[in-house]
């Protein structure tokens, strides 16, 4: 049971982070980043996948409400 919950949970953040990426200003500095982001972002370990977030943070094509809203999402 809670295999099933961590499953749908990791689901969930890849959903997330695909989401996050499509705003992201992309660059030739950011790219491989995105890349990175969304590859890691499917692994239950999800240390990899935050230090990329971070990475990408400053690049977010959004208002400053939308940005905040999609950063607390990622976190959660």
């Amino acid at each position: 049971m809670a295999n099933d919950d961590l499953e749908e949970r990791t689901l969930e953040f890849a959903r997330k982070v695909r989401k996050f990426v499509k705003i992201i200003r992309l660059s030739i500095a950011n790219e491989n980043d995105c890349k990175q982001v969304v590859g890691s972002s499917g692994s239950v370990g999800a240390k990899e996948t935050r230090f990329w977030l971070a990475c990408l943070e400053g690049n977010i094509h959004a208002n400053a409400e939308e940005k905040d809203s999609i950063m607390k999402l990622l976190r959660s």
